[in-house]
């Protein structure tokens, strides 16, 4: 029983990076001879390092040098990138999307926002109790418990009887019904059973450990940017006004300028681009601003207003007039609105934490139903809030894919990451992996959690109360050893059969397809 259950773990575990990819590999220094690739470690404060488009920010610091577009939300959990010049700070963990940049750093390494996220997992990990299963914590006394027992029975009977034979006999009687086989089999069985049916629902269990504090979370927390959201823009509302272009031809313009940029924005854009792009002239991209380029002999720009709004606005001006306006936010997931009303159902508490900016936490709260939300948060805040609610008695769910939500996916009683789109540190913080980053099967594997260990109850219960009887029946000599044999290896094979049931379970019933809506993202339906 034992081996199968590891069996299914390790099938889980199989596909899952290890937690020091987070780490920076290398650092670029500038000085008097020129560049020079170091370990993070090994740079001191003050140094000047060189980032470069697609590099990440190895050490905290202050840019002295250029401008650029940083992607930090798998860092902060803020959706919209971030604009950098010179004299802003700059996290380490950050992205680099279009510019060069250099900076000087203001910290060490291991003072360093990629290390103290890496602090607060290790802190979490001490904190988290190691979990047990419901059979181990019964097992620690069991077989103790039925040693005692039988030496008892056979003291008892030789004292009233003072036959020594009749005495050992039913003592015998005694250790084979109580044999645990119905336990040791059948309970990992269901386990392993679950586990299995849950891998194929697309959820990566990582123990049997984690099914039983499933079954009894109080409250679920979500992180917001890539759990909730897509994390991708989607355009939101095209408006033009010039009156020769629709929005198809404001979007055809749009992408004209932005097809060669690495700008999430950009990319958006262009997208939703159903014409063929030609070549444009005089391209000249400036990070912060936008970009300008000739076409048709025509000076045209496309760049991003500081509007300070949820989303962003993109805005098109030719010769200077404005053309229209492009509005983008970070599309909602479609199967987050189902997941807080299952919840719901279950008696489960929806919260949602996340770094990013008040309006637009509160729109996507509003738009999914959420019970309870908080915005501007830091990595630590979520952890603090999470070891609050613990320190109440709340058993506390958590759900995250960036670097930032580690620390709390590691203190949450479960921790549930994206599988696609989680980074490596979330998924190998999680206890749970979701393979195809759809949100519903949190509640999904709450629902298989809840039926495994339904099972796991029956077959405790219906081992023990059958042995009990029989226990009572060969003390007093009513059962003899054949009686004793079905009330173990019987007792056992039906325990195993009624097992295998949670391999059969669907959580969400036969006519799941007809009903579902999550827009094809459902296992179910690939």
């Amino acid at each position: 029983g034992k081996v199968f259950e590891g069996m299914a773990v390790e099938k889980s575990r199989k596909s899952i990076e290890k937690l020091t990819g987070l780490q920076p590999e290398y650092a670029v220094v500038v000085d008097e001879d020129g560049e020079r690739v170091m370990n993070p470690q090994d740079v001191k404060i003050g140094s000047v390092i060189l980032v470069r488009a697609g590099e990440k920010v190895a050490i905290d610091g202050e840019v002295v040098f250029g401008s650029a577009t940083l992607n930090v939300q798998s860092l902060t959990g803020e959706s919209l990138p971030l604009e950098v010049e010179g004299g802003k700070a700059v996290l380490s963990g950050s992205i680099v999307l279009d510019g060069v940049l250099k900076i000087r750093t203001t910290t060490e390494f291991k003072d360093s926002t990629v290390s103290k996220i890496m602090n607060l997992i290790e802190k979490a990990s001490d904190k988290k109790a190691k979990a047990e299963t419901l059979i181990s914590r019964i097992t620690k006394w069991y077989t103790l418990g039925v040693i005692v027992s039988a030496i008892l029975v056979f003291g008892v009977v030789w004292a009233i009887m003072g036959n020594i034979e009749t005495a050992i006999y039913r003592g015998l009687i005694f250790l084979v019904v109580s044999c645990p086989c119905a336990f040791a089999i059948s309970v990992p069985l269901a386990y392993f059973s679950g586990l299995g049916n849950a891998s194929r629902l697309g959820i990566l269990v990582k123990g049997s450990a984690v099914f039983d504090s499933c079954a009894k979370l109080d409250v679920l927390v979500f992180d917001k940017t890539g759990t909730l959201t897509t994390g991708v823009f989607e355009i939101e509302k095209v408006n033009v006004q010039a009156k020769s272009l629709t929005e198809e031809d404001l979007i055809y313009v749009a992408s004209l300028g932005e097809q060669n940029s690495l700008h999430p924005i950009a990319r958006s854009i262009v997208e939703h681009n159903n014409r063929e792009l030609v070549a444009v002239e005089n391209v000249k991209e400036i990070a912060g601003e936008g970009v300008y380029f000739v076409y048709q002999n025509k000076n045209y720009f496309v760049g991003r207003k500081s509007d300070g709004l949820d989303g962003t606005t993109v805005e098109v001006l030719c010769e200077g007039e404005k053309l229209g306006e492009i509005s983008l936010c970070d599309g909602v997931k479609h199967s987050s609105k189902h997941v807080c009303a299952e919840l719901r159902e279950l008696g489960i508490k929806t919260v949602m934490l996340s770094g990013d900016n008040d309006k637009s936490v509160k729109r996507v709260a509003d738009e999914i139903g959420i019970d309870e939300f908080h915005s501007k948060l830091l990595p630590q805040d979520k952890y603090a809030w999470i070891e609050t609610k613990k320190a109440k008695g709340y058993r506390v769910g958590y759900v995250g894919d960036g670097i930032n939500d580690s620390p709390s996916l590691v203190l949450a009683d479960v921790g549930f990451s994206m599988g696609i789109n989680g980074s490596p540190a979330s998924v190998e913080a999680s206890d749970i992996v979701l393979s195809d980053d759809n949100p519903s099967k949190v509640a999904t594997a709450i629902k298989v959690s809840k039926y495994t260990q339904k099972i796991v109850w029956q077959n405790i219960c219906f081992a023990a109360g059958t042995k009990l009887l029989f226990l009572t029946l060969g003390s007093f000599g009513v059962t003899g050893m054949l009686s004793a044999v079905f009330a173990d290896v019987g007792v056992t094979v039906l325990a195993i059969l009624n097992s295998l049931r949670a391999l059969k379970y669907s959580p969400n019933g036969k006519n799941h397809e007809k009903h579902c809506e999550c827009d094809g993202c459902c296992v179910r339906h690939n």
